[in-house]
């Protein structure tokens, strides 16, 4: 059987088991799974972390399931992932959660028909954008998940899970990464207060109804962090240049603080260079050969070298 077909007969299960809390005696048989959408690994990050499917039921409701991609075991931690799309769905912060199911590795979900798909230039929308700005917020309101992440960290796991499998790797790899150790070091030193968070700013990772309200999907970077690291990773890709940069931490915090600016968009580089070890590493990996994971991560690491060289750089390592 292939990866594919276990993936859907995971998800068939778990929309059967769904099912069956409403009618205990449905059969597997009836209920219809279709790909959701095509997965992309580059420009953009979507679908990437499990397989969608919409799963029409016996009464003709519908269902979204995702059945997380066997690769993602490599920079998932699942149990965090799915109980932060839990507590989100309780909150109203993310979509209604009917079956988390960790042995099937299996998320059931409501199919919102009238959302659509966060993209860039929904991000343009002021309103849009506040609204995902806020969702985040909201979130680094409720319990603490238990788990904690720094981007540091992983960029030391990344890097040396890159090391390990032979994965392809920039000429300057080294010296991209001994840059954002001293990054961190100067966050270190300043103190660090954690709160759960969604953790990656992509924006295929959000909703976006008809009135323009938000919900944040796709949980699987979610942990306990600096706040200004989850803001990091929504200001990469929401703003394109440090005028944006500016106006949207002032919106996120209220007013202008240089020295957690700095820090902001030191987490921010750090994202991109930690997103580039992840993409590197499933180009040696996984078994999805068909997604351009190298080419998102070059993507990445483009951008991580390209703030790295700018003499912004060391005076954000400095103010922070």
């Amino acid at each position: 059987m292939s990866e594919t077909d276990q993936d859907r007969h995971r998800a068939l299960d778990a929309a059967t088991a769904a099912w069956a809390t409403q009618a205990p005696d449905a059969a597997a048989a009836q209920i219809v799974l279709e790909p959701a959408f095509a997965v992309l690994a580059s420009p953009g990050w979507h679908g990437v972390d499990g397989i969608h499917f919409k799963a029409t039921f016996p009464d003709g409701s519908r269902r979204h399931v995702k059945a997380m991609h066997a690769d993602a075991e490599h920079y998932v931690h699942l149990p965090t992932a799915f109980e932060a799309a839990r507590r989100a769905a309780e909150a109203g912060i993310g979509p209604p959660v009917e079956l988390a199911d960790l042995g099937r590795a299996t998320l059931v979900m409501a199919d919102l028909a009238d959302h659509r798909t966060g993209t860039l230039d929904k991000l343009r929308d002021p309103v849009i954008c506040e609204n995902a700005l806020r969702q985040r917020q909201a979130f680094h309101k409720a319990a603490r998940l238990g788990h904690e992440v720094s981007p540091f960290d992983e960029i030391r796991r990344f890097h040396a899970a890159c090391r390990e499998s032979g994965a392809p790797m920039p000429a300057d790899i080294d010296w991209l990464v001994g840059n954002l150790m001293e990054a961190e070091k100067a966050i270190q030193a300043t103190g660090i207060d954690l709160v759960p968070a969604h953790g990656d700013g992509n924006a295929s990772n959000f909703l976006v109804g008809p009135d323009k309200s938000v919900l944040l999907v796709d949980w699987d970077r979610a942990a306990d962090m600096d706040p200004f690291a989850d803001l990091g990773s929504f200001m990469v890709e929401a703003a394109q240049q440090e005028p944006e940069a500016r106006d949207l931490f002032v919106l996120a915090h209220g007013t202008m603080d240089e020295a957690l600016f700095a820090r902001t968009m030191l987490y921010g580089l750090a994202d991109h260079l930690r997103w580039g070890l992840i993409g590197a590493l499933l180009a040696k990996v996984s078994t999805r050969p068909s997604l351009e994971f190298l080419k998102y991560a070059n993507w990445r690491f483009f951008h991580c070298r390209l703030n790295v060289r700018d003499p912004r750089f060391a005076e954000r390592v400095r103010r922070v």
